[in-house]
């Protein structure tokens, strides 16, 4: 859990606060419409856990600035604003990451999920960045379970499965591989992925 503050939906989850309290009406307010702001995270980062960092940020954001909130009835649309810059907050917050480990002038830069919860033009983005990287002569190993990612970016990739090394080789030949199929990409991904490839 992030850091939260006294009294904050983020820091009251398991509790409620006493009814006297003057802000308990607009705790409640957002206790209530943490669902609906989990689903637009959901939708926005395409990844629960990533959803509820930023629903979490974003209502420790909006608790700090509640005085701003005049109406209650303009929450919803407040709350999903601060959720969507949340989001946008996160591909800057990667991007500054990436930028202090190349700062190191690394020869070896270990990325982990670095695209999870990014959009289809972000991960755009973050493709570019990487392969100007390894452009510099910097041998990038990636944690990665975007396919899109691994088919574009490695040269070499090796498949683990509850620990155990499972497939090593080129994209190609992974995306062939049966066990690799059967753990993780399924005969669908595998079928499109080869017709692909077949019309160039």
């Amino acid at each position: 859990m992030r850091n939260s503050e006294p009294g904050s939906p983020v820091s009251s989850i398991g509790g409620r606060l006493p009814a006297a309290d003057a802000d308990a009406p607009l705790t409640r307010l957002f206790e209530s419409m943490r669902p609906d702001l989990l689903r637009f995270a959901h939708w926005l980062a395409r990844d629960r856990a990533i959803a509820e960092d930023i629903v979490q940020e974003a209502l420790l954001r909006a608790w700090r600035s509640r005085d701003a909130l005049k109406d209650l009835g303009a929450a919803r649309p407040w709350l999903l604003t601060i959720v969507r810059r949340e989001h946008a907050r996160l591909y800057e917050r990667k991007r500054l990451e990436l930028a202090k480990s190349m700062a190191m002038q690394p020869k070896v830069l270990l990325l982990d999920e670095v695209n999870a919860g990014l959009n289809a033009s972000e991960i755009d983005g973050a493709l570019r960045l990487i392969r100007q990287i390894a452009e510099r002569g910097v041998t990038i190993l990636i944690i990665e379970h975007l396919m899109k990612v691994v088919l574009s970016l490695a040269s070499r990739v090796l498949v683990l499965h509850h620990g155990q090394l499972i497939a090593e080789g080129s994209a190609h030949d992974i995306v062939q591989d049966k066990r690799v199929i059967e753990a993780y990409l399924g005969e669908k991904f595998a079928r499109r992925v080869a017709a692909e490839r077949a019309h160039g």
